[in-house]
């Protein structure tokens, strides 16, 4: 019974997988070549107008005086070291709060996620 199963499952399989025989032929509602449509591009150009010349004469006063210091360099500073993160051990971070819901982490954490489970 074991091995007809199997056979059968393989027959499906290879049934499945196999190419189709059936050949389409082309029919009068299916053209063999479709039809395609040709648009002519046209460029036209807008005629161009010369361009006003300025009539405002002015002109801006320009510093020639060089600067008489050069810019100082700021001193470079060392760097500050930041202070050492507080840690806890695992041991003092667990517990149980004032519902006498047991906690893992800190208790007034902003996001908590309680358990409940039989095995506590």
């Amino acid at each position: 019974m074991k091995q007809t199963l199997i056979l059968l499952l393989l027959l499906c399989l290879l049934a499945a997988c196999g190419q189709s025989q059936v050949a389409l032929e082309p029919t009068a509602a299916m053209p063999t070549e479709a039809p395609t449509a040709v648009a002519q591009a046209t460029i036209t150009t807008a005629p161009t107008t010369a361009a006003p010349a300025p009539t405002d004469t002015a002109v801006a006063a320009v510093s020639t005086t060089a600067p008489t210091e050069a810019p100082v360099a700021a001193e470079p500073t060392e760097p500050t070291a930041a202070p050492p993160t507080a840690t806890t051990s695992p041991e003092s971070s667990a517990g149980r709060d004032d519902a006498g819901i047991f906690y893992l982490g800190q208790p007034d954490a902003p996001v908590t996620v309680r358990d409940y489970s039989d095995f506590l």
